[in-house]
């Protein structure tokens, strides 16, 4: 059946009414719950108010098919519909937009544009809605949603707003889920874009090495699907739930009181490609090869993206020989597209005489636009094509062959004003407590300060790790805050728990002389920023490694007695561990062993200038039965006030 006899017969509320230009109606479905049509010459789709305003059905007219209505969005807990609101820090399944009331207002009625606007505020629960812990991270965050939809154009667009209501600084993980089935019968594939190449393996569901803002979900049989345009610059990793979902988790979403958090996101359907291998603005790319005797011929097929383009210009470069001594490289014959729409342009590349694969194309692509203005974009692909392993993987099924192109995220980093110090007036400290920091009493030591101030919220409770379903219950990201603070704790948690623009904000604080305190524990010292390095790691002293807890009695050791840490301590007889961190100190750094147990160190002092940095290598693990007589160090009589020293001095009040 052709595509214009499938419109005509297709009895579809949806599709029952062609109407010139963009339309958006208040309407009722067969249910009887309320809908928000949006409907042009190109698109028709529901959007429910009652179901946290997400897409419950979709049909792109040139091929007429409904992609959602298979899977029954209102199913809740099946995960159905398109741009579904959540925060990473809680269960899906019981994530407070789950089936959430947004209010709405209807903002543009065509005929050129429509769009409707969303509007509902976070409770900011952890978990789930029974859980009794809340996070001032995720609390009164207003959700402003705007989906727009232009008449004569094959896409429609998603615009997120995310504002502050609340007292302080939020950093949710926004969590963007998605659910359609393009061809049931035939099966679905999932593609998005890695260091390593495309990833279309349902296996791998998430995607950590991303290296652009897209992913897709193609019906390979039917040459149709679904690609999403979103903002790279946010992005923390890909998941697809198998070949069901789409989806995508934000990070280093920043919402202060005075700038609020924005995104947009493109919805572009495709047909006459059976995957994809590159999407930006301008355009979507399918890349396909055919190996002769005599060539190797790719073929590019090129769809329209969002933006309006003349024609593209394909300048390729082939590298071969990556298993080999030498790598070489091949100029190739320019290709031009233009005209581009709906359906797909061909253009074919070839190399002759060709190599052994796997081979790399490095593309440029000259864009052309209506006005004259000429954008240069460049991608890459990785053709595995017979190569032995069918991967971009080496013999010892781990190494790439190959690393493709990773830009460097640039999300929004706030500094403080060039005036703003620490404050000195009377000593507050806040403490990012893990696991573990109830038996070290380390909250009695912090409260045993003298002078110390505690307000409401000078502690924040995590695991120690981001974590699905869990996260951070309070961080002073406001500079305004965060500077009233002398001391800064991160107890038995990774350094890298502030996420990227968090730890850059800390590192501000740092660099104006705020005093930073470390503990030891199973969270602790195991993991560091790479992709690219971050300037927090300069204020930790020891080499990261994964697994360095080790299970041995040792006394502590060799106590600098003169250190202002041991002021008033009694050192005659010194407690022991019965853990330890196996940690070496970077030698490239200033540090300072203050104590010792066994041979490695126990607490150490990095400073720069007037910061002060003090790590203690606390392992409150093992039993003490096991070992009489020996008194582990979080039993010693001296041990709160040896932390509360500590604190004290990094904060410069020793």
């Amino acid at each position: 059946m052709n595509r214009t006899l499938l419109l005509l017969t297709l009895i579809t509320p949806l599709l029952a009414q062609q109407r010139e230009g963009a339309h958006i109606e208040e309407i009722e479905d067969q249910d009887g719950d309320p809908m928000i049509l949006l409907d042009s010459e190109y698109i028709s789709m529901y959007i429910s108010p009652d179901y946290q305003s997400m897409v419950m059905r979709f049909v792109f007219r040139p091929s007429g098919n409904d992609i959602l209505d298979e899977i029954n969005p209102k199913f809740v807990m099946a995960g159905g519909g398109l741009l579904q609101d959540n925060f990473w820090e809680q269960d899906w399944r019981f994530s407070e937009f789950r089936r959430k009331y947004y209010d709405y207002e209807i903002l543009k009625e065509g005929p050129d544009e429509v769009s409707v606007g969303f509007s509902t505020k976070s409770i900011g629960f952890i978990q789930s809605a029974d859980s009794g812990v809340y996070s001032r991270l995720l609390t009164d965050i207003r959700l402003i949603r705007k989906v727009t939809l232009k008449a004569d154009a094959p896409y429609f667009r998603f615009d997120l707003e995310l504002r502050n209501e609340g007292e302080c600084a939020k950093l949710p993980m926004m969590w963007s889920h998605n659910s359609c089935l393009i061809e049931p019968d035939l099966g679905d594939q999932v593609h998005r874009p890695s260091a390593r190449g495309v990833r279309s393996n349902a296996a791998e569901n998430f995607i950590y090495d991303y290296n652009h803002g897209w992913s897709a979900k193609i019906s390979k049989d039917r040459k149709e699907g679904l690609v999403y345009l979103m903002d790279y610059d946010y992005i923390n990793f890909m998941y697809n739930c198998g070949t069901t979902t789409e989806e995508w988790i934000y990070d280093n979403v920043l919402i202060l009181k005075s700038r609020p958090w924005k995104s947009r996101i493109y919805i572009l359907p495709v047909i006459g490609l059976s995957k994809v291998d590159y999407a930006d603005p301008w355009f979507i790319v399918e890349i396909d090869a055919e190996r002769t005797k005599e060539s190797l011929d790719f073929s590019y097929k090129v769809t329209a993206s969002y933006e309006k383009v003349s024609k593209i210009t394909f300048n390729t470069n082939v590298e071969f020989g990556h298993l080999t001594e030498k790598t070489e490289r091949r100029h190739l014959e320019p290709v031009v597209v233009e005209g581009l729409g709906v359906e797909p342009k061909d253009a074919v590349v070839s190399i002759p005489n060709p190599p052994a694969d796997p081979v790399l194309l490095s593309i440029k692509a000259y864009i052309e636009l209506p006005d004259g203005k000429l954008i240069e974009k460049e991608l890459q692909h990785f053709h595995v094509g017979n190569y032995r392993f069918k991967d971009n993987i080496r013999q010892d099924l781990k190494t790439p062959v190959v690393r493709l192109n990773r830009p460097i995220q640039n999300p929004y980093i706030p500094v403080p004003k060039e005036d703003a110090k620490i404050n000195q007036d009377g000593f507050r400290v806040f403490a990012m407590l893990g696991n573990h920091s109830t038996h070290l009493k380390l909250r009695e030591a912090i409260r045993s300060i003298p002078k110390i101030e505690l307000g409401k919220y000078d502690y924040g409770y995590t695991p120690g790790f981001v974590v699905q379903h869990n996260g951070l219950t309070d961080f002073p990201y406001d500079y305004e805050r965060l500077f009233n603070y002398r001391t800064v704790i991160f107890a038995n948690c990774q350094t890298t728990l502030p996420r990227r623009v968090g730890s850059s904000i800390v590192a501000n604080y740092l660099k104006r002389g705020g005093g930073l305190v470390m503990t030891g524990g199973d969270s602790a010292f195991r993991a560091e920023w790479n992709d690219p390095k971050h300037e927090f790691d300069e204020y930790v002293p020891f080499k990261i490694k994964q697994f360095n807890m080790r299970k041995e009695v040792h006394q502590l050791n060799s106590p600098v007695a003169d250190h202002p840490i041991f002021k008033d301590i009694d050192l005659t007889n010194l407690p022991y561990t019965l853990y330890y961190h196996d940690l070496e100190l970077k030698p490239e750094l200033p540090s300072k062993v203050l104590m010792k147990v066994g041979d490695k160190p126990f607490i150490v002092e990095l400073t720069r200038g007037e910061q002060r940095t003090i790590t203690v290598l606390c392992c409150p693990f093992g039993d003490p039965a096991e070992s009489p007589g020996k008194v582990p160090y979080w039993e010693w009589p001296e041990w709160e006030k040896l932390f509360a020293n500590i604190v004290r001095y990094a904060g410069h009040d020793l």
